[in-house]
């Protein structure tokens, strides 16, 4: 399939989390995350209801990807040693996207010209799809329906008008700031959303740029401390 495009360079200053990103300065964080739980698209409440502080936190984290303009980056998930997948992604709005997605032995490329989406695979090389799709919430979710945003984050974070009060998965038990923490040379606000009960209770562990308020890293996993989580991005 031959349909990409390119963009015009254009220097952002910040820094997107889900794997190793390339804005056009470049940076490289690590995601990691928990395959046995989703984020889901929604929340209407907080089992605990975030304090003043956290609530800030979010509003600015939101604001943050809402001015989001364009972006090239590479989210790469991990899940064991037996899973991989890499995305490389260029987006530009108001409805450009262009990005190869790696999974296990397959190869896709996903592209979007402002009004049709074009996808093929390595699979079947002679082969492509084309679609309309009309925006660009439609392009990143159809980007999310072909593998392409790790676990989920990605399209709440790029698209939804509501991403403050749908960053933090469900409804946790607990909802705090922990210590500020470096990721890479990166000083973070750092949240943490406990989830579930039992065996089934996770850790929500975010860490935001203090300077851009983007996401450096997520860790999802069990409570417990020194555990490991399940799947890295």
């Amino acid at each position: 399939m031959v349909h990409s495009f390119k963009f015009a360079e254009h220097v952002i200053n910040v820094a997107i989390v889900c794997g190793k990103i390339n804005f056009m300065k470049t940076s490289t964080y690590l995601l990691a995350a928990s395959v046995a739980l989703s984020l889901t698209p929604s929340i209407s409440a907080f089992a605990q209801a975030p304090d003043a502080e956290v609530t800030s936190l979010l509003g600015q984290v939101a604001t943050s990807y809402r001015n989001l303009q364009s972006a090239s980056f590479t989210l790469e998930m991990n899940q064991g040693a037996t899973f991989k997948s890499v995305t490389k992604i260029v987006l530009k709005k108001p409805n450009m996207v262009n990005a190869t997605i790696v999974r296990g032995d397959e190869t896709k490329h996903y592209v979007v010209d402002g009004k049709s989406l074009y996808v093929d695979s390595s699979k079947d090389a002679k082969k492509f799809v084309k679609g309309p799709s009309a925006d660009f919430s439609a392009s990143i979710n159809g980007l999310a329906q072909n593998g392409g945003t790790g676990v989920g984050l990605l399209p709440i974070l790029l698209t939804s008008a509501k991403a403050e009060s749908q960053i933090i998965p469900g409804k946790p038990t607990s909802l705090k700031k922990l210590a500020d923490a470096n990721v890479g040379t990166d000083s973070c606000d750092v949240i943490q959303a406990v989830l579930g009960t039992g065996e089934r209770e996770s850790a929500y562990t975010f860490s935001f740029g203090k300077t851009d308020h983007l996401l450096r890293k997520l860790t999802i996993g069990p409570v417990k401390a020194g555990s490991e989580p399940q799947v890295t991005e």
